[in-house]
């Protein structure tokens, strides 16, 4: 079985098909540098989750396939077990789709609040930090000592 970075979940009837955690973030008025360091602006965790999600299918349907000698009975099975694990897959991947965004945009939000240095009003700046985010190639704790020390 492989380890996994994340801390399982109680069940939970609404959040069913969420396996570990939500991830625990700093709070919103922890010095910006402090959040970016302790990842609560890194890619979601709904993602990793959903391929574990595809993987644990792939594993599950090698593991069943010999319990059922009967191709049909077989079929029927398969059809139950990829149901299950589908459902967790596209679940997690919505969540991945609204959480993201939600992340990108606290985190532009944080930037520009931070760094007034980069143009007159929160617009320019946002506008800014998105077309500089596009071009670097690093981490976010790397871009963000860039932005620190931008000039225009």
């Amino acid at each position: 079985m492989v380890e996994s970075k994340y801390e399982l979940a109680k069940f939970n009837v609404f959040y069913y098909w969420r396996r570990w955690k939500a991830r625990e973030t700093k709070h919103k008025y922890t010095p910006l540098e402090d959040r970016i360091a302790h990842g609560d602006f890194e890619f979601c965790d709904y993602y990793h989750q959903a391929l574990y999600e595809l993987w644990l299918l792939d594993d599950r349907l090698k593991n069943e396939r010999s319990k059922y000698p009967s191709y049909e009975a077989w079929m029927n099975r398969k059809e139950v077990i990829e149901k299950q694990q589908y459902d967790r897959y596209h679940k997690l991947m919505t969540a991945f789709n609204k959480e993201e965004p939600k992340i990108w945009n606290d985190l532009v939000s944080s930037l520009a609040s931070d760094f007034r240095h980069l143009g007159p009003d929160k617009i320019s700046r946002i506008d800014l930090i998105n077309e500089l985010a596009g071009e670097f190639d690093g981490t976010t704790l790397e871009f963000y000592h860039y932005l620190k020390n931008y000039n225009k």
